[in-house]
């Protein structure tokens, strides 16, 4: 089972450490990376599922403990991606990384 890119998948490979008191869940389709323009592009879980041993899908991270894994995205070819944003829920400004 393979999903085709609408356009190219670029994949992230990010270390999330929880720096919280309660446990947060890493969802491989909710963080969002830009380009440099602004334009951003929502990760998608249908390419990270098929990367083996990924732990990007919804996984809880309890407070203290670290996740590595790959987030997939899908941008138009030759979009160069140049910073992601992460959350720890969807009412939070997140923490942003740059590419």
């Amino acid at each position: 089972m393979n999903k085709k890119a609408q356009g190219s998948y670029t994949l992230v490979h990010v270390t999330v450490k929880n720096v919280g008191t309660e446990a947060e869940t890493m969802m491989a389709d909710g963080p969002k990376a830009y380009d440099a323009n602004g334009v951003g592009y929502e990760a998608t879980s249908d390419g990270a599922i098929y990367i083996e041993g990924n732990d990007t899908l919804y996984t809880e991270i309890n407070p203290g403990n670290t996740l590595k894994g790959i987030l997939v995205f899908d941008a138009p070819k030759g979009t160069k991606l140049t910073k992601v944003r992460l959350h720890d829920s969807m009412f939070s400004n997140g923490v942003e990384a740059s590419l």
